[in-house]
């Protein structure tokens, strides 16, 4: 994924957004987000984790999740 920060570093390939999401669903991984942290602030934590390591993606199936976590 790439976010326009500036010119890219060399090697780095534009790839589609469908692209880009067989290889996310491909790996298995998941998108973890927290949109407010401890004390009720915005918060942009977020992060790509294996689905197999987050027990609540195991078990509805989904590929994100909101986390009040960490």
């Amino acid at each position: 994924m790439l976010f326009d920060v500036g010119p890219p570093d060399a090697g780095v390939v534009e790839i589609s957004w469908e692209k880009y999401f067989y290889e996310f669903e491909r790996a298995g991984l998941a998108f973890v987000y927290r949109d407010t942290g401890p004390a009720g602030e915005l918060d942009d934590f977020h992060r790509l984790v294996y689905r197999c390591t987050v027990p609540q993606l195991v078990v509805s199936g989904r590929s994100t999740i909101m986390i009040d976590w960490l």
